[in-house]
């Protein structure tokens, strides 16, 4: 996916580094007046620090600046940390997927559709 986003016109990708270690990442996609965040992670290890809070509004920052009105994302149900985040940020929930991500056992979940209006 990163490799498609770099080649892709639409697509930004931010990378968040301190020393050589990857503390963080952002993909985000944005067609005309909407944006789509297709993949948002901090470092497992950098949890914590407030560093998820950092990259998400410099990407929210640049949508805007780049003519962005809003920006949509997609995020499982059980992922409460990224849902306070983005609820922190300004997303509202507007639906829901259900059993859109499949587990390695088979099992499903749903995904939460997100949106912030920039």
């Amino acid at each position: 996916m990163y490799a498609g986003s770099l080649e892709s016109e639409h697509d930004t990708v931010w990378l968040m580094l301190q020393d050589d270690i990857l503390l963080g990442a952002a993909v985000l996609m944005q067609v005309l007046d909407e944006a789509h965040l297709q993949n948002f992670f901090i470092n497992a290890k950098q949890q914590g620090r407030g560093l998820g809070g950092q990259l998400l509004r410099h990407v929210l920052l640049q949508a805007r600046q780049q003519g962005a009105g809003s920006v949509f994302l997609e995020v499982r149900a059980s992922n409460r940390v990224a849902l306070q985040l983005y609820q922190r940020a300004g997303f509202i929930q507007y639906s829901t997927r259900k059993a859109y991500y499949r587990h390695p056992d088979g099992s499903r979940e749903d995904a939460i559709l997100m949106k912030a209006d920039l």
